[in-house]
């Protein structure tokens, strides 16, 4: 590996401490030659680098940190899969916003692919190096699927895989198509998708995603996949809507879960893969999970599990109740979310005030932010019962007759 620091950021470098065993032959580069550097505990204080930078190289041991489950490297195949603050070596203290030029140099066979981009050369903020997406290195297969704003790549590794080629692209552009027609364009032009077999159940299992400089999506895969998983599967989709938004500041986590919770079987139904009878029998059965209960406080405050992915989509529910209603249905969530793309998506760090008020602005009526002023710190239960039977989706067969029946016949935009 090697990494160029710019003056001021690289007095010092670092990696985590459960890294730090695989870390070898750290030297850097002064007046045209390489010099060892000796490290201690997992830092290196690099001579006269706060003054003139720093361009160091140095070897991680991925096959050996793969065996130690707390370094946060995995196999991939016969490769690896890691995040970047496993085997980068980042400073100490650095200034927030200062850039870093990253060069990964493989040997032939191998493929090195990272969610900051395609490589072999990344551009990226130092303060990222700190936290950032996933990456792989090693003999694996990369297809590409396009779509406006952007590419979506499937990375698979090498060994049998659990879908067939033609499975993945049609798995990979229905939910790229999915969200640009949300969206209007995909969230970021470069988003990494490492599909992992792991072995157990079937189907479509679990899903993650990071951001942090650009965007990875590890998705977990069954033993088997058939077409209808793929025709019912919404994990993919729920992972792509998550780099849409910024990363925001832990407390609010609610709405980072809360958006895709809402929005992806909202997409759904857009889709035509969800009926209106299922969309609302579902939305009843599961977002009262979201209401407040005993001793709870507001959604900043209450970082359980109900509260942080149902009560984000109880937010965003009555957030796009809100929205319809002043604008007569001309307008939906969808607006307002848009409206947020230009901050930068998961690949940036975003203040939650900041991107409620961007969306807002595309708005009616400002909605976003004050409901969050009247969430964020209180308790606030909702009468999720009258907004049933003002919808008419009280119970089957729906109430046409309802008030705001127009309104929910038009919910698909």
């Amino acid at each position: 590996m090697e990494a160029h620091y710019a003056p001021g950021d690289a007095d010092a470098v670092m990696v985590d401490a459960a890294s730090a065993p695989f870390v070898s032959g750290v030297e850097a580069e002064s007046e045209g030659r390489w010099r060892p550097v000796d490290g201690k505990e997992g830092r290196w204080a690099i001579p006269g680098g706060e003054a003139k930078g720093a361009h160091l190289r140095w070897a991680f041991d991925l096959a050996s940190a793969a065996r130690f489950r707390r370094s946060g490297v995995r196999a991939f195949g016969s490769g690896f899969l890691f995040r970047p603050r496993s085997w980068l070596l980042r400073p100490e203290i650095f200034l927030p916003g200062r850039a870093a030029r990253l060069i990964v140099d493989t040997p032939a066979g191998q493929r090195f692919i990272s969610g900051l981009g395609p490589g072999p050369t990344f551009q990226t903020r130092v303060d990222d190096l700190d936290g950032g997406p996933e990456a792989a290195i090693g003999p694996m297969r990369v297809a590409r699927f396009p779509a406006k704003g952007g590419v979506i790549a499937a990375i698979a590794p090498d060994g049998e895989m659990p879908l067939t080629a033609k499975q993945e692209a049609r798995w990979f552009k229905s939910s790229a198509s999915v969200l640009e027609t949300a969206y209007g364009r995909l969230p970021l032009p470069w988003t990494a998708v490492f599909l992992l077999p792991v072995g157990q159940g079937e189907g479509i299992l679990f899903g993650s995603t990071r951001g942090g400089g650009g965007a990875a999506i590890v998705a977990l895969l069954g033993r088997a996949i058939t077409d209808q998983d793929l025709t019912d599967d919404w994990i993919l989709t729920h992972e792509l809507i998550h780099t849409a938004l910024p990363d925001l500041d832990r407390a609010h986590h609610w709405l980072e879960e809360g958006i895709p919770t809402y929005l992806e079987p909202l997409l759904r139904l857009r889709d035509g893969r969800e009926t209106p009878g299922a969309f609302w029998a579902d939305l009843r059965r599961q977002i009262p999970q979201g209401q407040p209960r005993a001793r709870d406080e507001g959604l900043d405050r209450t970082p359980t599990w109900g509260r942080t992915y149902w009560g984000g989509a109880l937010f965003c529910f009555v957030a796009d109740l809100r929205i319809r209603e002043a604008s007569g249905g001309k307008q939906t969530i969808l607006d307002a979310l848009r409206a947020i793309l230009p901050a930068g998506g998961i690949a940036t760090h975003g203040e939650i005030r900041d991107l409620l008020a961007m969306g807002d602005a595309a708005l009616a009526k400002p909605v976003l932010l004050p409901l969050y002023d009247a969430w964020a710190t209180r308790p606030e239960t909702v009468d999720l019962d009258a907004h049933w039977k003002t919808l008419g989706v009280a119970q089957e067969p729906f109430d046409e007759n309802a008030p705001e029946a127009p309104l929910r016949r038009a919910w698909n935009r």
